[in-house]
């Protein structure tokens, strides 16, 4: 399953710097600072070349948005941190077969959650 290999790349990257990966929304962890985490969605699915009346590929939407504090903005090892994370987690994706569509893009605090955010958005081939 793609959600599977999303989730997998994700922390194979980031759960040993204490960075918890989500699917579909942000969950709190009770205890934990969570000053910099993902998530990731899923967009359709459409079917892509066809044969026999049955589907041979399908091309899947994927957008990865990491989130970190705002304050990290201020400085330039703050700037310099984020953009470093954003590209592993960029470079992670391409490296599991995933082809980015837009590269990174940094939009402050898109969510009103009090933190900025990073959206990378990617597209995976799979075969049927």
């Amino acid at each position: 399953m793609i959600i599977d290999t999303i989730q997998t790349t994700l922390d194979t990257l980031l759960y040993s710097e204490g960075i918890f990966v989500f699917w579909n929304q942000f969950r709190e962890i009770q205890g934990v600072d969570q000053s910099e985490y993902v998530v990731y969605t899923q967009s359709d699915s459409p079917t892509g070349i066809m044969a026999d009346d049955k589907p041979l590929t399908r091309e899947i939407g994927v957008t990865v948005k990491y989130y970190y504090d705002s304050n990290l903005e201020t400085n330039k090892a703050g700037r310099t941190s984020v953009y470093a994370r954003a590209s592993d987690i960029l470079n992670a994706m391409e490296d599991a077969g995933f082809e980015t569509t837009t590269g990174v893009m940094f939009m402050g605090d898109l969510d009103d959650v009090g933190k900025s955010v990073a959206v990378i958005d990617f597209t995976y081939c799979e075969v049927q």
